[in-house]
């Protein structure tokens, strides 16, 4: 076998691991607070290019059809856990409101999806799993800035984030499928994803002391905010008491 395509074979196994690890502390910090930690919109893309690659014969080599396939099964546990405690984050829509736009969502990613792979013969899915796989990562940097505490998350789950998003992007030098085109194409979305992942597990980021929601990325000043236990809980992967916003404090001042 060509040194090339052995790369390929084990950078593809690590990028799996990466991603069943991610999945796996999704699930399990989850189920512990009470809360889905993967956002709406991208886990139902998720689930839809899970479920479109697997199901296609063509579009990747064995096994990934399979492993595809696994990822489609547990995709639904975390579907169960938004359908479980979607109140967390959206408190003031109703059921029906949530459970039709819930609904609504799952069937126009699919349609999407489906419609971009054939209009642009895209039969090994690449094309459709980058621009997933860029979604994927702004939406959990805007969920992460969305809620008051780290519910859901943690920074081991932001580094397999960013350490499968890489191997994805190291594949591509070595995969003999993609044309030269597709390479610089690819890698732009590979990179910025990447780049977007590393908000998140950097030291230097709002990781490193977990900012009040809605803070801006880089104001480190804002940490004086928060008590040294919460600071600790937040080293810790803990969730905190309710933030108090910056305003609240000047306001009193």
């Amino acid at each position: 076998m060509p040194a090339g395509q052995i790369i390929t074979v084990l950078v593809t196994i690590n990028f799996n691991l990466m991603w069943l690890t991610l999945y796996g502390l999704c699930i399990r910090r989850g189920f512990r607070d009470q809360a889905f930690g993967i956002p709406l919109v991208a886990l139902c893309a998720n689930f839809a290019w899970d479920v479109l690659s697997s199901t296609n014969g063509q579009a990747m080599p064995m096994p990934q059809p399979i492993i595809n396939g696994i990822y489609a099964i547990i995709d639904l546990v975390i579907i169960y856990q938004v359908l479980r405690f979607w109140r967390s984050d959206f408190p003031s829509v109703t059921p029906t409101q949530f459970y039709l736009f819930f609904a609504f969502t799952v069937v126009f990613t699919f349609w999407l999806m489906s419609a971009f792979i054939q209009e642009t013969n895209d039969i090994p899915t690449w094309r459709v799993a980058f621009i997933d796989t860029f979604i994927n990562s702004a939406l959990f940097i805007a969920m992460f800035y969305r809620r008051p505490g780290l519910e859901g998350q943690s920074i081991y789950i932001g580094l397999c984030k960013l350490w499968g998003t890489g191997l994805f992007m190291l594949m591509l030098a070595f995969a003999p499928q993609l044309g030269v085109a597709d390479f610089y194409w690819h890698s732009g979305l590979a990179a910025a994803a990447a780049a977007v992942d590393w908000h998140l597990p950097d030291g230097s980021g709002v990781c490193a002391a977990r900012l009040p929601a809605g803070a801006a990325a880089g104001h480190r000043g804002l940490a004086a905010l928060l008590s040294r236990q919460d600071l600790q809980r937040l080293r810790d992967g803990l969730p905190i008491r309710h933030a108090q916003q910056p305003h609240e404090k000047i306001e009193r001042e």
